[in-house]
């Protein structure tokens, strides 16, 4: 494996980067409710997501104009069709901080995404022990990247609650089991949590209503993707959703 010096430089060098942990940075206030607007090819739940006229760079480029806060990039190339390819070519793209959106397990999966420019990256607590959530953790951050852990039980937070770098909390409305979403048993899990640790809802999102389920529990912000994705006009569903959330977080 390459030296964290030797990646960091090589991070600095091909990406030109800004100033480290952007992504943390955007999201480390409750109440924020910013938005990640993700780039996906296909959804195990609902199949091809992206046509041939959905090019990366189309898509990056309505969603910086429409005010998106961040960016995911799905490079899992099973289920979702994507590719660290994608990544590459996002972080060329763009200069909001992108989060790498992927089934994260080994070592090596963290020092490419540092590599090959991502800001952040996910880790699901549900396919990860405590042990295994702090080492992958552990790494990222010394390597420069952020971290979003993802739970979708309460229980799993439990994993999650002792990691000793920073980290954004994210809750997935999705059981990854079954592929439903539920915004009541999200809604469970939110009520549960410490107030003072960021927040990230995942999935399910796609209205206003759905946001303004959570706003009482004043989250960072929403990871939208599919809703997103499957519109046939993209700037304009995120513009409306963007100053939304904008409007609460003036209060």
């Amino acid at each position: 494996m390459l030296s964290f010096e030797t990646i960091r430089n090589e991070k600095q060098r091909n990406y030109k980067k800004e100033p480290s942990h952007t992504f943390y940075k955007a999201f480390e206030k409750r109440g924020t409710f910013g938005i990640i607007a993700e780039f996906k090819r296909r959804s195990p739940s609902q199949g091809e997501l992206a046509s041939s006229q959905d090019s990366l760079e189309s898509v990056i480029k309505d969603y910086e104009n429409a005010g998106a806060t961040a960016l995911s990039i799905l490079t899992d190339p099973t289920y979702f069709n994507g590719s660290i390819d994608d990544l590459v070519e996002a972080r060329r793209k763009t200069k909001l901080p992108i989060l790498r959106k992927d089934f994260i397990c080994l070592s090596k999966q963290i020092c490419e995404s540092a590599l090959y420019g991502a800001d952040c990256v996910l880790l699901i607590s549900e396919m990860l022990d405590e042990s295994e959530i702090e080492k992958l953790g552990t790494l990222a951050y010394e390597l420069e990247l952020d971290l979003l852990v993802e739970i979708h039980e309460l229980g799993s937070y439990e994993k999650v609650k002792r990691l000793k770098v920073p980290y954004i909390l994210g809750v997935n409305t999705r059981n990854l089991k079954t592929l439903s979403i539920s915004h009541q048993h999200a809604l469970e899990v939110v009520k549960n949590l410490p107030t003072d640790v960021p927040l990230i809802i995942e999935s399910g999102i796609e209205t206003i209503q759905d946001i303004q389920l959570y706003a009482p529990y004043r989250p960072s912000g929403f990871l939208i993707g599919t809703s997103l994705m499957k519109s046939t006009n993209r700037y304009e569903k995120l513009s409306q959703l963007v100053q939304f959330t904008k409007d609460l977080a003036k209060g």
